[in-house]
């Protein structure tokens, strides 16, 4: 697509990457933090038109608590878009056995 290898991906860039990937949904997931609490939000949108088909929200009340809340999102969206329960059980690991839980460090 001709962009810089460290150019965010924006909602925008990512419609237009499903588009040419005839990719059926976008994922765009945002994150805000109000003193101590973070607030995740995840927007299933329709590439085709840039419609929010469907919102997800999920919150953690301490910075270390993050990636509990990451992992609930990711659940309930892998559940909304039909992934049986087993499936989910079988190839989920909870995310702070598998990645480190400073947010300096995922960032």
């Amino acid at each position: 697509m001709e962009r810089p290898a460290n150019e965010r991906i924006t909602p925008t860039l990512g419609r237009e990457v499903c588009q040419r990937e005839n990719v059926r949904g976008l994922i765009a997931v945002s994150v805000t933090r109000t003193g101590q609490e973070f607030a995740l939000t995840a927007q299933l949108i329709d590439p085709q038109t840039g419609e929010t088909v469907r919102s997800y929200t999920e919150r953690s009340y301490r910075e270390d608590h993050i990636l509990e809340a990451v992992d609930a999102l990711a659940k309930e969206i892998r559940e909304a878009l039909g992934e049986s329960f087993y499936r989910i059980h079988e190839a989920n690991k909870p995310l702070p056995e598998v990645t480190t839980q400073s947010l300096g460090a995922l960032q």
